[in-house]
């Protein structure tokens, strides 16, 4: 299993690609995944020299939803800030 459940990447100027790479869960949206895709959306917001944002997904499946089987969500929550207080939205 990766590190990470979200990639970042430029590919080309102006361009950043977020990527959902939890393809054995079908890109099952975990709290995990949730709050590391919150970051990326918030490092592209923040980065002057992208303009554009491409939400793609590793595996045959974008994201089959939210992960049913996930336990512990609540403890991850409070391990980890507030959606969207990168961005400077409250």
């Amino acid at each position: 299993m990766p590190d990470t459940t979200v990639r970042y990447e430029v590919v080309r100027p102006k361009v950043a690609r977020i990527t959902l790479a939890r393809p054995e869960a079908r890109n099952a949206q975990d709290t995990t995944l949730l709050y590391e895709l919150n970051d990326a959306f918030d490092r592209a917001a923040q980065d002057d020299d992208v303009s554009v944002i491409v939400l793609a997904a590793d595996g045959p499946h974008f994201s089959s939803g939210h992960d049913l089987r996930e336990r512990g969500g609540l403890a991850t929550m409070q391990e980890r800030r507030t959606v969207g207080l990168g961005a400077g939205i409250v």
